[in-house]
């Protein structure tokens, strides 16, 4: 009885000691209960001792935005239907969310879905954007570019030209080398000009 005693108590106190009370995603690292000693912030804010309870801290910043628009089927609404989809690896998200963490104020807009395919219907083509729905698709070609975070930054700018008046689409495209035209008295882009 004795030893069935201790072999539970102990069973116990290992679970409580080293069990994690909360899930983390993949995006956050999980940080244990632990005592945080009393200091004095760099603006003279003191900060008291305390004991700080387990958490999931963020590994990059505004993880918290994008790690949920990470999707892995295809859109209904999805104009390539040749087009095969995949499921992200947790290596890919990461890859990507640290990337967005580098882009300044890349926050502001606003993305549904981030998606993962495996080739463009486009020869060449890293990526792509529906705007009015506000997805950016990566495909292979993507995680084998060298200017990933140029590329990215590419797909937003598509957001982001779809979301200006006449005259500030006109102003983009002379500034960025896009190719547009006018149809039905809008402005359209119909290609990058590299």
């Amino acid at each position: 009885m004795f030893k069935f005693l201790i072999t539970a108590f102990f069973i116990s106190f290992t679970s409580l000691v080293f069990a994690k009370d909360i899930k983390c995603e993949n995006w956050q690292i999980y940080v244990k209960k632990h005592l945080v000693k009393a200091y004095i912030k760099s603006d003279g804010t003191k900060i008291k001792k305390s004991i700080r309870k387990a958490h999931c801290r963020e590994r990059w910043n505004n993880a918290d935005i994008w790690g949920p628009t990470f999707k892995n089927q295809r859109p209904v609404y999805w104009p390539n239907k040749n087009e095969i989809f995949k499921k992200w690896t947790n290596l890919e998200k990461e890859l990507v969310l640290k990337l967005l963490s580098e882009i300044p104020s890349i926050e502001h807009y606003k993305l549904d879905k981030l998606l993962r395919a495996v080739k463009s219907k486009d020869k060449n083509n890293p990526a792509s954007t529906i705007e009015v729905k506000q997805d950016i698709v990566l495909y292979n070609l993507f995680f084998k570019a060298i200017n990933k975070k140029e590329i990215l930054l590419h797909e937003f700018a598509h957001i982001i030209f779809y979301k200006l008046s006449e005259k500030e689409k006109y102003k983009f495209a002379k500034l960025s080398g896009w190719r547009i035209v006018k149809i039905k008295g809008r402005w359209a882009e119909v290609g990058f000009c590299s």
